[in-house]
């Protein structure tokens, strides 16, 4: 980890991409190549402070009078969501990274964001929310479900998979990001019915994930794998995209107030746990062992529910808002470098899928 040096050490800061006469800080900054400078806010720095809070900078060369610093936005001072400690917070993925670069490698180069469709983006959702010690923790399950489940699923057709305690940590690390995306960030998710026992789902898993305390309430995990879409008897338009290319969370519940479960996706991994429900479902072919176990393919689900749920999100999805025409013929533009390569990537064959096979007149 880098240095720290507070704004108090600098003499003669004058603009962000320099320090004057910073002779106190120089022999630091350069016998350790790189140092971040904790932004504070006081006088002179106010107008960074401001739009910066909490916010660093990184020194890419120094000389004698001169201190060069680029912002970093990868940090920022705060509370851990999983541990709990004051400390600097990085800008954590929800979809994890190496998830990421497959959507890119298969596909477009950019993503886009239902809310701003029209901004191209290199990198998914990330906020701050986890240490570095936090980070390290999830990122041993995650290297794991990379390697022996996410790859040999995606890119070596695999149809059987043992696994061990590393699966059922990745799915709840997984499930329980979103979970927190919705209570901490989703303002419209307060005070509902279901928002007491969701706290209680998100302190148990809270536990579970920071101290290895094992979830006794709530730990029916479920695992979907999903394929090509060979047929699709309901009337939902990209069905095909949505259940292999998109990345998705959210809290799943009905009027009745009687079904409440947690629900992610990653390609074609869909995770969810069921919390309450009134109908009987039987999905003993999805369901983790927070041991070990083994999942084969083609699994066998039993439950109207959640059937009725994906064609729907899918449906909802395909509802949201489109990039402007500007923005759509470059997205054309880019496909159209390099036509045949895009019809062989996964991205390409499931939008043919979706277009010349699944969709209805």
């Amino acid at each position: 980890m880098l240095p720290l040096i507070s704004g108090q050490d600098l003499s003669g800061f004058e603009n962000l991409t320099g320090v004057k006469k910073a002779n106190n800080i120089r022999k630091k900054v350069c016998d350790n190549k790189k140092v971040q400078l904790q932004i504070p806010a006081y006088t002179g720095m106010r107008r960074f402070a401001n739009k910066f809070q909490n916010g660093y900078l990184e020194a890419t060369s120094c000389g004698e009078e001169f201190c060069k610093f680029e912002f970093n936005n990868n940090f920022m001072n705060g509370t851990c969501r999983l541990f709990g400690t004051q400390e600097s917070l990085r800008k954590s993925h929800i979809y994890p990274a190496f998830v990421i670069d497959y959507f890119k490698k298969t596909g477009s180069k950019f993503l886009r964001r239902p809310k701003e469709p029209n901004v191209r983006l290199q990198d998914g959702l990330k906020i701050y929310l986890l240490s570095d010690k936090a980070e390290q923790r999830f990122s041993t399950s995650e290297k794991w479900f990379s390697e022996k489940i996410f790859i040999p699923y995606l890119e070596q057709n695999a149809r059987a998979f043992n696994y061990d305690e590393n699966l059922f940590y990745f799915c709840i690390s997984f499930l329980w990001r979103i979970l927190v995306l919705n209570l901490d960030f989703t303002p419209e998710s307060k005070g509902k019915w279901f928002s007491s026992k969701l706290l209680e789902v998100e302190n148990e898993w809270r536990d579970f994930l920071a101290n290895y305390k094992f979830p006794q309430n709530f730990n029916n995990i479920q695992l979907l794998f999903t394929d090509r879409v060979k047929n699709c008897s309901a009337d939902a338009k990209g069905f095909d995209y949505y259940t292999s290319r998109a990345l998705d969370g959210t809290i799943i519940t009905n009027e009745k107030e009687s079904y409440l479960a947690i629900y992610a996706k990653l390609l074609r991994f869909i995770f969810w746990i069921v919390i309450k429900t009134d109908m009987p479902y039987s999905n003993k072919d999805l369901l983790i062992n927070p041991l070990k176990g083994e999942l084969k393919i083609p699994q066998r689900i039993e439950d109207d529910y959640f059937g009725g749920f994906l064609i729907n999100r899918a449906n909802e999805f395909e509802k949201l808002q489109k990039p402007s025409e500007n923005q759509q013929q470059k997205i054309l533009q880019e496909l159209l470098k390099n036509p045949e390569e895009f019809l062989n990537s996964d991205l390409g064959k499931s939008m043919y899928n979706d277009i010349f096979n699944l969709e209805k007149e």
